[in-house]
């Protein structure tokens, strides 16, 4: 099993990128299937920075898959409008995350 926003992800980049990019986003997210899209509030907030202290305290150490190193969680390069896609191994850190971080009411 894997999330709704996991599915989208792999059928995007397999229709829209090249081999090397459908492989490259493979690599980040097939591990960490039990993607969300998190409210950050953006590149280098608060909410970020407790937020990945968090997952790290929570989870290990972040996954670098374009650098070899391994881990249960992967923050997405992009924010958008303060929302960034964070992936995990398993459905119970998925939940775990969801539980301390709810998106805020109004955003």
């Amino acid at each position: 099993m894997t999330t709704d926003l996991y599915r989208r992800t792999i059928e995007w980049s397999e229709k829209k990128l090249d081999a090397e990019g459908h492989e490259l986003t493979l690599k980040c997210w097939q591990s960490r299937p039990w993607m969300v899209d998190a409210f950050t509030d953006g590149i280098n907030s608060d909410r970020e920075r407790e937020m990945n202290e968090w997952c790290r305290d929570n989870f290990g150490p972040e996954a670098w898959p374009i650098h070899g190193k391994p881990g249960d969680w992967y923050r997405g390069s992009a924010t958008v409008y303060g929302w960034t896609h964070i992936g995990f191994a398993t459905v119970d850190m998925m939940n775990q995350f969801l539980a301390r971080w709810p998106a805020p009411e109004t955003v």
